[in-house]
C-alpha cells in the first residue's frame, strides 16, 4: 500500500528480500520512479526516471572495492 514521505505517496516494489524500486506519485499524478540495480548483494546504481525535473543528473553510481563503498558518482 502507499505510503508517503515529504508528503508524496510512494510505493516500494520489492524482488523477494530485495527493493527494486520505489514509485512516487507527484500532486499532478504523474510519478518518479527511483530504481534500484544491484551486483551480487551490493547496490551499484540508482536511476531516477518518469516526471523527473530538468536539469538533474538521473543516475547515482555506487562503486566497491569488494564490500567496501569507495565512490559515488552522479551522471
Amino acid at each position: 500500500f502507499p505510503v508517503t514521505i515529504n508528503g508524496l505517496p510512494f510505493t516500494l516494489n520489492w524482488s523477494g528480500d530485495i527493493l527494486t524500486s520505489v514509485v512516487y506519485t507527484l500532486p499532478n499524478s504523474s510519478t518518479i520512479t527511483k530504481t534500484l540495480n544491484y551486483t551480487g548483494e551490493l547496490l551499484t546504481s540508482v536511476v531516477l526516471s518518469g516526471a523527473t525535473p530538468s536539469g538533474i543528473d538521473l543516475t547515482k553510481t555506487l562503486t566497491y572495492v569488494g564490500n567496501d563503498l569507495i565512490s559515488v558518482s552522479y551522471s
